[in-house]
């Protein structure tokens, strides 16, 4: 197992958690969202978890396919954050159960960590 691959089962964790968390609290997510001025939050509750889990298994299936949905996944995710620090008055609800606190630029460190593991999953041969 390459470089690449191991990045792909990182990162395919680290949607996991995120995906089961907001899961488990749906109501919490829904209003998180909503809390970011997000449209349809009642729906992206629902959607957000369904598609962080479906990458979370593409990333260890297709690396690559995977690691290209998972940057361009944590580039909208980090374009939210960026609006939510501009009104510095809002949680994301981020990790949904695991981790509900207030947007902080740490949170724009994180995703452009996760972006090189998907960066490097892209690297996984197919």
């Amino acid at each position: 197992m390459g470089l690449g691959a191991i990045a792909g089962v990182v990162l395919a964790l680290v949607f996991a958690v995120a995906g089961f968390g907001k899961a488990a609290r749906r109501s919490a997510v829904h209003d998180g969202f909503a809390g970011l001025g997000l449209p349809a939050a009642g729906l992206l509750a629902v959607a957000v978890p369904i598609f962080e889990l479906c990458l979370a298994v593409a990333l260890v299936l297709v690396p690559r396919v995977g690691g290209v949905a998972a940057l361009a996944t944590l580039t909208a995710f980090s374009a939210v954050l960026v609006r939510a620090l501009r009104r510095g008055d809002t949680g994301c609800a981020c990790f949904g159960s695991v981790r509900a606190a207030r947007v902080h630029w740490w949170d724009l460190a994180r995703n452009a960590t996760l972006g090189l593991l998907a960066l490097l999953a892209i690297t996984a041969p197919m």
